[in-house]
């Protein structure tokens, strides 16, 4: 046999045989894309849903003067809502009208140790409430029936903060993100929030999603760090806050929310006499907020 002919044979079979293997072998998957989730609030009109709001402050308050003794202590604070909402409008531009009905809304300032502190209601209690959320984020309360409503009464910080957590475009699991750090610094400390004197910033992560009770839920884990400049009306403040989210995707709604850091701050006051005096703040923080939808037969 010539070698020209071996070499035409060898290149025949070689194309058989691998003409059997690419028939054999499975074809390669392409790359499947990630999965993303759309971890936004959405309202539909007649929605019910029940909300429970806790915030704590523990820590040392302190007030110093020159050539005067060091006054003061630990001191408690403890404020508590419960309410129902009802979703009475959705407009095109996002902004969402809630009706609400606070059964509960307290507050309690002690020394951690004294139960005999009194529990006093706020101007909410028992009350209906109509609340504007504009797509900013901002709320604008407003007492049904009439009244005013004190800025220290509205106690809605969590809400604001967890909903100024969540991405504004769909993430897949994994994805961080940084998060606005002006829109929590209001939610905080409302007016005295001045940009000019205030550094925030905060990150976010999809940890996991996880199903709770049938539901699909979104893990969000979170830092905030915010620091301010003193001025005469402004403390000198340090906080450093972390904590998580939970957000059920297919309800457009956030179940589940906690933070809690330490937190220092320091304001100098002039009083009678010319004398300033030094007030401080040591301790922690805590905000915890949960939520459920209610069926029709609730």
């Amino acid at each position: 046999m010539s070698s020209a002919t071996l070499r035409s044979l060898t290149a025949a079979a070689l194309a058989v045989a691998t003409g059997a293997a690419a028939l054999a072998a499975p074809a390669l998957a392409k790359d499947e894309p990630e999965e993303v989730f759309r971890l936004e609030r959405r309202d539909a009109v007649g929605e019910v849903h029940r909300v429970e709001t806790k915030q704590t402050s523990l820590g040392d308050v302190m007030i110093r003067a020159p050539g005067a003794a060091v006054i003061g202590g630990q001191e408690l604070k403890e404020e508590h809502q419960i309410y129902t909402e009802e979703v009475l409008e959705t407009r095109p531009d996002g902004t969402v009208v809630l009706r609400r009905h606070y059964e509960l809304a307290t507050r309690r300032k002690r020394k951690p140790k004294d139960d005999r502190a009194a529990t006093e209601n706020t101007v909410l209690h028992g009350r209906e409430v109509k609340v504007t959320i504009a797509a900013n984020g901002t709320h604008k309360m407003e007492m049904i029936g009439g009244g005013y409503i004190p800025d220290g009464d509205k106690n809605d910080a969590g809400e604001k903060i967890a909903h100024g957590l969540l991405p504004k475009e769909p993430v897949p699991v994994g994805a961080r993100w940084e998060v606005d750090g002006a829109p929590i610094g209001k939610a905080l400390f409302g007016p005295i929030y001045v940009e000019s004197l205030f550094r925030a910033r905060g990150r976010a992560r999809f940890a996991s999603l996880k199903r709770r009770r049938g539901d699909e839920q979104a893990q969000v884990k979170f830092e905030y760090k915010l620091a301010s400049e003193e001025t005469e009306a402004v403390p000198g403040i340090v906080m450093d806050l972390d904590g998580e989210l939970r957000f059920s995707p297919a309800l457009g709604r956030i179940v589940a929310f906690e933070l809690e850091g330490p937190v220092r701050w320091s304001l100098a006051r002039q009083v009678e006499g010319g004398r300033r005096h030094r007030i401080t703040f040591d301790g922690k923080v805590s905000i915890a907020y949960k939520a459920e939808t209610l069926d029709e037969t609730d």
